[in-house]
């Protein structure tokens, strides 16, 4: 989101570049976080709820984010500004949500299985090590 929000922000226009503009910037969305939002809120609850939180934030958040946007974009251009300080606001906001994220405390399954991951490599690397001395 940030890097999306920081090209949009420094790329020339649809006028200055052409169909260039559209291609440059075309693919770039927010649907990264959203599921990154939803496997963090499926890790988190339990599953009595899980899938009721998980619906609500895929239902809520594009209507939300859309509307926040279009709010942010008639704030910006309805008083003359350049459009492009919509974009910078949501690099700010993207900064902000980076360390926010930092802070998040991993889940214990994924503590639990990251463990498991690193226990398999371990064991996966002595075999080796025990093979590649017997052949020498």
């Amino acid at each position: 989101m940030s890097f999306s929000c920081f090209a949009m922000a420094i790329l020339p226009t649809y006028s200055q570049m052409g169909i260039a503009a559209a291609w440059i910037v075309q693919g770039m969305s927010s649907s990264g976080e959203l599921i990154g939002a939803e496997l963090y809120l499926t890790e988190i609850t339990h599953p009595s709820i899980q899938y009721s939180v998980v619906s609500f934030v895929s239902l809520v958040s594009p209507a939300l984010g859309t509307f926040i946007a279009l709010c942010i974009a008639s704030l910006f251009t309805s008083y003359s500004s350049n459009w492009r300080l919509g974009f910078w606001f949501g690099c700010i906001i993207a900064v902000i949500g980076a360390f926010a994220r930092a802070a998040l405390r991993e889940t214990k399954d994924f503590v639990d299985a990251k463990q498991r991951i690193e226990k398999i490599f371990d064991e996966h690397k002595a075999d080796k090590s025990g093979l590649k001395g017997s052949i020498c």
